[in-house]
């Protein structure tokens, strides 16, 4: 993933993965760049668990924008950042909206 983000033109000397217990809903593992490219990445068990962050997020009333591919998300504030990756990752922009999907 790290280097998804350089391809992607965005600093990222090292990421610091934390696994087990991330603070994000779900998340099997996280990790941030040291040099602050303002994205976080997670990994999941499930797609289901990806879609519970993006509903959780769009309740919070700040929602998030998210680059979703297979069990895994990057969220950043840029949507042009997120593109910017995508074209690099693949996976598809999800903005946070309220009422979440289903709801």
């Amino acid at each position: 993933m790290r280097l998804w983000i350089v391809e992607a033109g965005f600093p990222c000397d090292t990421l610091n993965v934390r696994e087990g217990d991330t603070g994000i809903l779900g998340a099997v593992s996280d990790a941030t760049c040291n040099s602050g490219a303002g994205f976080v990445l997670a990994t999941f068990a499930s797609q289901e668990d990806i879609q519970a962050v993006i509903d959780l997020s769009a309740e919070s009333g700040e929602p998030g924008i998210f680059l979703v591919g297979d069990l895994w998300f990057v969220s950043g504030e840029i949507p042009e950042d997120l593109q910017a990756l995508q074209a690099v990752a693949g996976g598809e922009v999800v903005t946070a909206v309220y009422p979440p999907a289903g709801g």
